[in-house]
């Protein structure tokens, strides 16, 4: 029996968005374009942790074969998605009788099949219990939390995606075959797919729900650092002293380290680096959900040191960099904010009695918070600064270090073009939303005439912007303000 993470009781979930056709090409894609080796016999029947569904067996084959040629042409030439599906399905060596069922499903789910999720779930279900290598049983399970979200089966879409995550951890450490070790990039991507799903559908998750999914994000994305360093079994020995010391005293991936990882080896993270970078927003968004600004604020940089090691575009880690500097602005704000409600209670200890020790624990409180308050206002002064003045030299000339294409020497020009197009969208993106904060900053430190100046430009920016940064109503009601205050001091 396979240990798993525990977790509460069920909830109430909203749905969201179903995952479309084009998104399943991912769960059974090899980024080389090589067929996944045959399962071998001895891995046929193994459970992963997994009490499936027990489903009727299919009916029997008639004597005429469904997929005729005839058929195939058809499927290959008339049905869109439904062709792009089972050609990805095709490329593997799977066993017969599973990849027999896969492509029923996948016909079932297509336009050919009308959408049925129903039918495509239970040939799924079917080809799990016929036993797979782990990483198509991975597969498996990600289309069936597929069909279960299509059918409005939400809860149990989230659960099947949290029982993958536990399994699939758990796997690492303790690979029923070398074949597991060999496919383990591929087992990252499928846990980090499936962990950004689990938290997609905990929109309604109680507090010891959202402290289980913060274990699994600690877990996992050490996790894929490791796999990226890891030769023979220091991941099984890194892992055991990880999974051990949650609870107690929780990781925390050092950036430099992360850096290195990378760089030595950035084939096998090419794998999942972009599943693991969403991983990382997605994990930063939760800690914000939870009041957890530092360690939000840990994760967002944590972002910055793997673009810069990936050798992306300056534009991208400015944009990255920008999200930083918004963070400790809304960190300094509700610092300041604290510090203001205790000063008022401090100012109210005529009306209400203060003993000596409730008096000295506040003053501490309010001069924690002051102190917090203004680092985080200096550090995000720091980074917007850097940003509008184009000046980040640290980062630039670190980025100028490492970039090296992940596409090599194959990639088109177009597509070198295209990158820098978004890169420029990007860098526009950055300073458009430091001028903002910058603006904010001089609020603060009530330099008006330059807060008016950088907000204005900063809406100017973000007009010639096809996305909408969120800030326009707040930066003119700041602006209001600000022609408020120098007209009362006139």
């Amino acid at each position: 029996m396979l240990k798993r993470v525990r977790f509460g009781k069920n909830v109430r979930l909203f749905r969201s968005s179903a995952r479309s056709l084009q998104d399943s090409l991912h769960y059974f894609s090899d980024p080389n374009g090589k067929p996944i080796p045959h399962p071998s016999a001895s891995t046929k029947g193994h459970d992963y942790g997994h009490d499936q569904v027990r489903v009727p067996p299919a009916l029997a084959p008639t004597s005429k074969p469904f997929f005729t040629p005839f058929r195939i042409f058809a499927l290959l030439t008339g049905l869109g998605a439904s062709f792009i599906l089972f050609q990805d399905f095709y490329r593997f060596e799977l066993d017969p009788e599973v990849f027999d069922l896969v492509k029923k499903g996948l016909e079932a789910e297509s336009d050919k099949g009308h959408f049925n999720y129903k039918l495509a779930l239970k040939f799924y279900l079917e080809a799990l219990h016929q036993g797979t290598d782990f990483n198509t049983h991975t597969s498996l399970l990600l289309k069936v939390c597929d069909m279960l979200e299509k059918l409005g089966l939400i809860n149990e879409a989230r659960l099947y995606h949290l029982d993958l995550i536990s399994t699939t951890l758990y796997n690492m450490v303790n690979p029923s075959d070398k074949k597991d070790l060999v496919d383990r990039p591929k087992a990252i991507k499928h846990c980090l797919m499936s962990l950004v799903k689990a938290t997609e559908l905990s929109q309604d998750a109680s507090p010891s729900e959202l402290e289980d999914l913060k274990t699994l994000f600690n877990l996992s994305l050490e996790a894929a650092a490791m796999t990226i360093q890891s030769q023979g079994g220091a991941l099984q020995e890194n892992m055991n002293q990880l999974i051990a010391s949650q609870g107690q005293n929780p990781t925390e991936i050092e950036s430099v380290e992360m850096i290195s990882r990378i760089w030595r080896n950035r084939k096998a993270a090419s794998m999942f680096v972009d599943n693991m970078l969403d991983a990382m927003e997605v994990f930063s968004s939760l800690l914000l959900r939870m009041g957890d600004f530092g360690g939000a604020i840990k994760v967002k940089q944590d972002v910055v040191q793997y673009l810069m090691a990936m050798g992306e575009p300056i534009g991208d880690i400015y944009l990255a960099q920008s999200s930083i500097g918004s963070l400790l602005y809304l960190q300094s704000a509700i610092a300041e904010f604290n510090s203001e409600n205790i000063k008022k209670k401090l100012g109210q200890s005529d009306s209400r009695e203060l003993t000596s020790e409730e008096y000295s624990k506040l003053q501490e409180e309010l001069q924690i918070c002051e102190a917090a308050a203004k680092s985080s206002l200096n550090a995000a002064q720091t980074i917007f600064s850097a940003i509008v003045s184009n000046n980040s030299s640290r980062f630039r000339s670190s980025n100028n270090m490492l970039v090296i294409s992940k596409d090599g020497p194959q990639a088109t020009e177009e597509k070198i073009l295209e990158k820098q197009r978004q890169s420029d969208y990007n860098l526009k993106q950055a300073a458009t939303i430091s001028k903002y904060g910058l603006g904010l900053v001089n609020l603060r430190f009530g330099q008006a005439q330059m807060a008016r100046r950088l907000i204005n430009e900063a809406l100017t920016s973000s007009r010639g912007l096809e996305a909408d940064l969120g800030f326009v109503e707040d930066a003119e009601e700041a602006l209001r303000a600000i022609e408020q205050q120098q007209e009362s001091e006139e």
